[in-house]
């Protein structure tokens, strides 16, 4: 009876799941009872073996030697591949219960596993819980499309991955892979929403960096101007310094691009880079460049990057369309008729650095070849920086390994020699990224020439030395060359007064919405205090409408919304809209936090 009663109630909620589980032919286990008194499913494998869902000898054992393997101090969101008969959820009830924001996915591909834990009576306990879900793939092909859905429905950075102890064993290389693939997925998405969610600390950067505009020339109106010309894009690897000689000769046969720290990097050791470019919105990246010593380099930069790190330059200032300052720098693009394709538009969603940004950069140019040095993406010899950066670069690795977020998480991969080196996952997503990028853009030659690091699939190592001999043999007046393009590629036809004009516009808009988010909020208030609420009011759905058709809504806070919808699941369960009341609560902490991002934005102007 109990077992139909789960079943049901798995049909209810996993409806998908369940009507898998009624219409598809699987081994099934038998659950069966053992001396210490616990319950373990088994079943026959055609090869005669016998599989176990949980240890035959000790199942207490097992479960207290996986809770005592990982450390879940700082974790939010835990993934297992594995759901077994439900124990794993019943030692971490009291974990889940200390943090409503907590939560905990069971992924199982094993019909025959879901079927046995119907038949467990805490099963129902574990089906109830708003803050357990269970993922099924139902197909092998299918992994990277239930993962990615499950990253993102369950949005957040401080994860963690592990699984069942008898999957552990026979599946290892899928749970090393599902693992990989599940922090990758959630950095990425991480990534977009810590751009929305922190909006207002973006904006901060974008106000004083959209001025910079009538000063600057635009590098997207040099497309093919530097055809055929070599490219070198540094990295501030800590292998860097073994190019350094060979890059001291290049100044008349290869464009050389140094972003962020490894313009520092290289200045520190006498190398004067063509182009300079940074995109960082932190205060690290002017910590990183202040000590910089190529002052007059042409400077690339995007609107989000940190504004104090222009006064530690006295170049020219290129700006590079690239789509990374959100939809408030889309709209003032479209407002100054700032035209033409983004760079890096053609990147994969992986990309995060502003290497990845120099490579689309110098292909869009027609450089060709382009060349990667410097770029190690992994601690090689134990430090994280080429010298010149920090006065310091050996690694903690104590540190490192206690760092919950996903992009910082540690790895061990093969290096290009074959040795085991420490690297991080948003490392890993570069590299990817990289390798992706190189294989369909057809029209240039791409070569790694980095002498250490993780290297990247389909691009060959050549070392420096042989390349420069194969394609630097002609020499070019670059500098002359730039400084030619740089003049024609002027934002002559913006002025300070249309932008002071064009925000103007921005901020009489965010006051409006200011305004109508706190006639939100004093409509959610009121209706807290009646007894049977009607949500929505009429007029929520006219102050909601008026908001929507801001200008500001679109260019600063169209995104926020959707995402703090999604954000909230985690903190209410599925079922609100059942509850006016619960309906309410998730109403207000939306529209608290939209008035807070409101009130910060207010404050740059």
């Amino acid at each position: 009876m109990l077992e139909v009663d789960n079943a049901s109630l798995l049909l209810d909620k996993y409806p998908a799941i369940g009507f898998e589980l009624a219409y598809s032919s699987f081994n099934p286990f038998e659950v069966f009872q053992d001396k210490q008194g616990f319950f373990n499913a088994k079943r026959h494998l055609k090869d005669g073996l016998i599989q176990f869902l949980h240890d035959p000898d000790h199942i207490q054992k097992e479960i207290e030697s996986w809770r005592a393997q990982i450390d879940l101090e700082q974790v939010e969101i835990l993934y297992i591949y594995g759901v077994g008969l439900g124990y794993y959820y019943l030692y971490l009830q009291e974990w889940i219960k200390e943090k409503k924001e907590r939560a905990v996915i069971f992924i199982e591909d094993d019909l025959g596993a879901i079927d046995a834990l119907l038949k467990m009576a805490h099963t129902q306990e574990l089906l109830n819980d708003p803050q357990v879900h269970l993922s099924f793939v139902s197909d092998p092909k299918l992994w990277n499309a239930v993962l990615n859905e499950l990253t993102q429905t369950y949005p957040g950075e401080k994860l963690e991955v592990s699984a069942l102890k008898a999957y552990m064993g026979s599946k290892k290389r899928k749970i090393n892979k599902m693992r990989l693939q599940l922090m990758r997925n959630a950095a990425a998405f991480s990534a977009l929403i810590s751009d929305v969610l922190y909006s207002h600390k973006l904006f901060a950067n974008l106000l004083p960096n959209f001025k910079r505009w009538p000063d600057a020339f635009y590098i997207n109106e040099m497309k093919k101007k530097f055809k055929g010309i070599p490219a070198i894009i540094c990295g501030a690897g800590p292998s860097l310094k073994k190019s350094i000689e060979l890059l001291k000769t290049c100044e008349q046969r290869a464009l050389i691009f140094a972003g962020g720290s490894s313009l520092t990097a290289l200045s520190a050791q006498g190398v004067v880079p063509h182009f300079g470019m940074a995109l960082d919105p932190n205060y690290t990246e002017y910590l990183r460049l202040k000590p910089a010593l190529a002052f007059e380099v042409p400077f690339l930069y995007g609107n989000r990057l940190y504004p104090e790190v222009f006064s530690t330059l006295n170049g020219p200032l290129g700006y590079i369309r690239s789509d990374t300052g959100g939809p408030c720098e889309t709209w003032m693009e479209e407002q100054l008729k700032i035209t033409g394709e983004p760079i890096g538009a053609d990147l994969s969603h992986e990309a995060l650095s502003v290497t990845t940004l120099a490579l689309s950069l110098a292909y869009a140019l027609g450089c060709d070849p382009i060349i990667l040095v410097g770029v190690d993406l992994a601690y090689t010899g134990m430090h994280s920086y080429a010298g010149g950066v920090l006065v310091n670069s050996q690694i903690d690795l104590k540190t490192l390994k206690q760092n919950t977020k996903a992009t910082e998480r540690l790895l061990r991969k093969k290096d290009r020699h074959g040795n085991l080196v420490y690297t991080l996952v948003k490392w890993v997503m570069e590299s990817e990224a990289i390798s992706s990028f190189a294989k369909k853009s057809k029209e240039s030659r791409f070569f790694n020439a980095t002498e250490g690091g993780i290297g990247f699939r389909d691009i060959p190592y050549v070392p420096l030395k042989t390349l420069l001999h194969k394609y630097g043999s002609h020499s070019y007046d670059l500098r002359g060359l730039i400084h030619t393009h740089i003049q024609s590629a002027k934002f002559l036809q913006i002025t300070h007064h249309q932008i002071d004009e064009t925000l103007a516009q921005l901020h009489k808009s965010l006051l409006h919405c200011k305004d109508l988010s706190q006639e939100m909020l004093n409509e959610i208030l009121r209706l807290e205090t009646l007894h049977s609420p009607h949500i929505p009011s009429g007029k929520m759905v006219i102050i909601e409408e008026d908001f929507q058709s801001e200008l500001a809504y679109d260019s600063l806070l169209g995104a926020l919304s959707p995402l703090l919808d999604r954000l909230l699941n985690r903190a209410f369960p599925p079922t609100f809209e059942e509850n006016p009341h619960l309906y309410i609560q998730r109403l207000k902490a939306k529209w608290v936090q939209i008035n807070s991002t409101l009130l910060s934005q207010l404050s740059v102007f």
